[in-house]
């Protein structure tokens, strides 16, 4: 296949960006397995999927999540599901293709052709170059055959995709009305009716804290509490009769030698650097080569090159004579640093192009690779080892001491390792002990045992782990009236004040007919008026969070029906009617060609969904191996954007 493409090919060097080719190929195809290559892992139909197909495409999508994410690329594919999701997917891209050949969809030669030497990854001077092309596939040991035919799929579900969202068209009318909901803005006055703004026209009585208290048992509620005896153990104590074996340090370090104690070569270099796009044209290219020759022919006469830099230079380095300080050759993009490394000190490169643009670098100052020695390192391997040996003792006790304690006594478990009981007070959720601090967690434990129950108390390894026993348990009860009189007499008198703020604001919302009533009523009752504005589809009011009621109840409001009431958590609000406006009117053109590109991608999900369940529909589905895909969970859309 493509066999003009390769009798023609020119044999190239492989230039410095390959590695980040290579990179960017193993991310998007993937590597090979050890899988059974005849194991299948799904039927469609009367069609199969591979595990070994569907593994590759799993460990591409992973490598692509840890590149992103390289910190918590395994939690946010168990969040995400990730292998059901792969699956899935395969599912759909194989019924789009079967769909695709029995419309008699079909991807000619010349396509293929000119989609592959388009891919700037197989380029070299912006021509696609047949030797880059197949040492980049040997790499992620692929065979031009097999990129071909995915690269055929490929196109083929593109087409498929194309000709499924042809016909989608969003009107004006509908972009116009989206424009309004999203984008008309409502302005009101409003004021929190607070209670506190309210007296009570008499004290409380006995009698009415009374019936509060009774009416009200949850909130003078104690909660259950517990006492506990324990002990702590910590990683310092994991760590006591703990040895490193000094073949272990040994191998470390001969492991680790190129990487952990090595410092790499480093060079200090100034640039000249000519701005210039990928897709600039070549005349735009020409033009600047052209003028960076001449400046190239003054600097290797002797020419000061911090002072052609600053006359030059279209990078942010300039006013510091282009100078970019020591790096490491990591520390770049490919091509640059292997220009920059392969000079002297002092010396001058011809013309470099980068994703950046065209550039002439000079070497300033090199710092020679070093490598620590073993024994400067020595020491600091074993605290090392030490810690992980400990780390694997701690959470092996994790796992043991609790039945142990159960079976030979807290006391017994923590003399074995020399430590001392401690008790707690009784406590609750909200407490704070001495030496463990907020009791939340301890807490939750301990109201899941019974008294004379084991566990332990999870923490910060260097902290130390808590063992205990529960010793006490103490059932919740309503405290008497007697006990929180005081509190209860408080709360009482802020429901009734709430009463009336309610009783209040309701009235008014009908009383109220102009703004000069409403901010003759604001100055009365010393309340703050405040301004705010706001879309229908905000997902939050400024200074009043998320109230969907407060917003439709705005966007009912009209210079005649101005007033209105809304209640959010017992609170009331009284809004007044300012105006409806857009904010940016001098933007509309532009806001609605956005909806427009935004409806039309909403339209198209739509519909690829719904051919999605249409292909489904028809075939029996059967996973095969569902050891290799985790549980189920909805399918995500098909994105066709």
């Amino acid at each position: 296949m493509l066999t003009a493409i390769r009798n023609s090919a020119q044999s190239w060097l492989i230039k410095a960006l390959l590695g980040v080719i290579v990179l960017t190929f193993v991310v998007s195809f993937g590597v090979g397995t050890f899988s059974n290559p005849k194991e299948v892992l799904v039927k469609v139909g009367s069609g199969e999927i591979m595990v070994s197909q569907y593994l590759q495409r799993y460990q591409r999508e992973m490598d692509d999540l840890r590149r992103r994410y390289p910190d918590n690329a395994d939690v946010l594919a168990n969040q995400l599901n990730l292998r059901h999701q792969v699956m899935e997917r395969m599912i759909d891209r194989h019924l789009i293709l079967r769909a695709a050949r029995d419309e008699g969809l079909i991807v000619t030669e010349s396509e293929l052709r000119d989609t592959l030497t388009r891919d700037p990854s197989f380029s070299v001077n912006g021509k696609f170059d047949y030797g880059t092309y197949e040492q980049i596939l040997r790499q992620i040991r692929r065979t031009p055959e097999i990129h071909e035919s995915i690269m055929r799929e490929d196109l083929l579900v593109n087409r498929y995709q194309r000709n499924l969202v042809a016909g989608v068209i969003v009107n004006d009318a509908e972009v116009d009305e989206r424009y309004r909901i999203e984008n008309q803005r409502v302005e009101v006055d409003y004021v929190h009716v607070d209670p506190n703004r309210f007296d009570l026209p008499n004290p409380l009585t006995d009698a009415e804290i009374k019936t509060y208290h009774e009416a009200h048992p949850l909130e003078f509620t104690q909660q259950d509490q517990f006492k506990v005896r324990y002990f702590i153990y910590s990683l310092a104590d994991a760590e006591q009769g703990e040895k490193v074996h000094p073949r272990a340090v040994k191998r470390y370090y001969e492991r680790k030698l190129e990487t952990e104690f090595s410092i790499p070569k480093k060079v200090r270099a100034s640039h000249i650097l000519k701005r210039l796009a990928k897709d600039d044209p070549p005349e735009k290219e020409k033009k600047l080569r052209a003028e960076l020759e001449k400046i190239l022919a003054r600097a290797k006469k002797g020419e000061d090159f911090a002072r052609l830099a600053k006359a030059h230079s279209e990078d942010f380095s300039k006013d510091k004579g282009g100078d970019l300080g020591f790096f490491a050759q990591e520390e770049m993009v490919p091509t640059f640093a292997k220009a920059a490394f392969s000079l002297p000190k002092d010396g001058v490169s011809e013309i470099v192009r980068s994703p950046f643009g065209l550039h002439i670098i000079k070497i300033t100052g090199v710092q020679p690779g070093s490598q620590k020695s073993f024994e400067e390192v020595k020491e600091a391997i074993e605290g090392k080892l030490l810690e992980r040996i400990s780390e694997r003792r701690l959470n092996l006790e994790l796992e043991r001491l609790p039945p142990r304690i159960e079976k030979e006594g807290l006391e017994a478990v923590a003399k074995s390792f020399g430590k001392s009981i401690q008790s707690t007070e009784l406590f609750d959720r909200a407490s704070n002990l001495p030496g463990i601090g907020s009791t939340a967690t301890l807490y939750a434990q301990a109201r899941t045992r019974r008294k004379g129950d084991a566990g332990v108390l999870q923490r910060n390894p260097v902290q130390g782990h808590l063992f205990f026993e529960v010793v006490e348990k103490k059932p919740s009860y309503v405290k008497p009236l007697d006990e929180v009189k005081l509190r209860a007499k408080r709360l009482a008198t802020a429901d009734k004040q709430r009463e009336m703020a309610l009783a209040e604001a309701k009235e008014k919302a009908k009383s109220l007919k102009t703004g000069k009533d409403f901010n003759s009523y604001a100055i009365r009752r010393s309340l703050d008026v405040k301004t705010t504005a706001f879309t229908v589809v905000d997902a939050a009011i400024e200074q009043l969070g998320r109230n969907p009621d407060f917003q439709r109840s705005a966007f009912r409001l009209t210079t005649e029906e101005s007033v209105a009431l809304n209640i959010q958590d017992g609170r009331a609000y009284l809004m007044r009617f300012r105006r409806r406006y857009f904010p940016e009117p001098e933007k509309e053109k532009e806001i609605k060609a956005q909806v427009r590109t935004r409806m039309t991608s909403e339209f198209r999900q739509y519909i690829a969904k719904n051919e999605i369940d249409r292909l489904r529909s028809g075939v029996i589905i059967e996973v095969v191996s569902p050891q290799y895909v985790g549980s189920s969970k909805p399918t995500q859309p098909l994105d066709l954007r």
